[in-house]
């Protein structure tokens, strides 16, 4: 499978950025997330690291730090917050998730034993007087390695564009023999009703908007490629937490016993 691009890599720092203190992050962290992509398997994800001139020209950039984390709401956002020139909290629940590398002398990097599964991937600028300036950062980028397949991109410093924390939803599940969907369970909202009277279930969720796009998937017309069977007859909040488990259903049926 080839590469698929959410964005460019990216760093937008400043000054008022670089000065602020850790801030915390605002997506859940779920561990199932980060642990189907910890094993091993026979994909690859190859790169290089290129520092763009002003006046012109690329040139590799060696023995720079570069990561791999499995792509989640998790590791989106703190790649959007590093990219961005802002301090996320310090935290070690993605450590054990990571793999580490260093650029060679030419600027590539490559990840090998990877199973099929969506990465993000951070690159380290640390700055300078010359190059690319004085404020260094991390480009970022995510990529898709299927199984058995190599993958290659590109980072460049200073970025085209910066990194967004954006989501993408996975395959719809095939239908099984459990017969047609059934309609949604309606939840009242803890916002109370809006305008109209119509309740807005996703109200509780407006300033955080990896909550709120969950729940809009839960909730909105495609919520049958989000909620299996088990979990339409579930609170709110489990259906929304059991997201990430819908691809295996016995996974997907304990999420929802448990309450998410």
């Amino acid at each position: 499978m080839g590469l698929r691009w959410l964005v460019p890599a990216a760093v937008v720092p400043g000054l008022l950025a670089a000065c602020a203190g850790p801030r915390p992050v605002g997506a859940p962290f779920v561990e199932a997330e980060h642990e189907r992509c910890a094993r091993e398997g026979d994909g690859a994800l190859a790169g290089r690291f290129l520092l763009h001139r002003p006046g012109g020209g690329t040139e590799p950039l060696a023995d720079r730090a570069v990561v791999l984390w499995p792509a989640s709401d998790y590791s989106r956002a703190v790649a959007a917050e590093l990219a961005a020139g802002r301090h996320p909290e310090p935290e070690g629940r993605l450590a054990p998730y990571g793999r580490w590398t260093r650029t060679d002398g030419s600027g590539g990097f490559r990840f090998d034993r990877l199973p099929p599964c969506r990465y993000v991937v951070l690159a380290k600028y640390p700055g300078g007087l010359s190059g690319g300036g004085l404020l260094g950062g991390y480009a970022a980028a995510e990529a898709e390695v299927g199984d058995g397949k190599d993958v290659d991109l590109a980072l460049d410093w200073p970025p085209a564009e910066p990194f967004r924390a954006a989501i993408q939803p996975a395959a719809a599940p095939a239908p099984g023999p459990a017969g047609p969907p059934l309609p949604p369970t309606p939840e009242p909202s803890p916002a109370g009703p809006a305008r109209g009277g119509v309740a807005e279930p996703c109200a509780p969720y407006a300033r955080d908007p990896v909550q709120r796009l969950r729940c809009a998937w839960v909730t909105g017309p495609e919520r049958d490629r989000f909620v299996l069977p088990a979990g339409r007859g579930a609170g709110l909040r489990t259906r929304m937490d059991c997201i990430p488990d819908r691809d295996d259903p016995e996974r997907y049926a304990a999420c929802v016993a448990r309450g998410g």
